[in-house]
């Protein structure tokens, strides 16, 4: 294996076991303590994952953390469309993320788009999950109203979680940078 695999290795490995602690953590929190939904929400694995590894690293660590915490009792249980929205929210960070560079531009779209463009989807998967109960409302209206009602009064929490989740998880991904590197560069001396 040459030097600059064994640093990837090395550096995918910090991302992975940095980030099941980190999901362990948010998971058992709200047991003992009340916490805010910015460290319950569970994001910041997921996204360091995602911004780290790819969409479709990011993609596999939200089912197979999803099905961890629900099977061992921590989680809400599975639900499904809850799942079907992390998913969306990894592949659409790792597709922005995939490039490198202009980390402020980067930043702004991830947010912008994980708050606004994507969240008539979570009111979608809802619906198609719960059709029975609301099946007497087309699911254009139901979509309609859930996206406007959420445009004059819940954004702003959402915005506030991607926007420190996403910071965090970048903060992270560069220490985990800065650690290979210097361990790369020591090895080299």
């Amino acid at each position: 294996m040459t030097q600059i695999n064994k640093r990837k290795v090395i550096r995918y490995g910090l991302v992975f076991f940095i980030a099941i602690i980190i999901s362990g953590i948010t998971a058992t929190l709200p047991i003992y303590f009340s916490v805010p939904r910015i460290v319950y929400a569970n994001s910041v694995p997921t996204f360091l994952t995602t911004m780290t590894l790819g969409p479709i690293s990011g993609m596999a660590y939200a089912v197979i953390i999803s099905l961890v915490i629900n099977n061992v009792g921590m989680g809400s249980g599975p639900v499904i469309y809850t799942l079907l929205f992390q998913i969306l929210e990894a592949a659409i960070t790792g597709i922005i993320w995939s490039k490198k560079g202009r980390f402020i531009l980067r930043y702004i779209i991830t947010v912008c788009c994980l708050t606004f463009l994507i969240k008539p989807f979570s009111y979608l998967f809802y619906y198609v999950f719960n059709y029975d109960s609301l099946k007497n409302r087309s699911i254009f209206l139901y979509i309609f109203e859930m996206y406007k009602e959420y445009l004059t009064m819940g954004w702003m929490d959402t915005i506030l979680l991607y926007a420190t989740g996403i910071l965090a998880a970048y903060l992270i991904m560069r220490g985990i940078n800065i650690i290979t590197k210097n361990e790369n560069k020591e090895k080299e001396q």
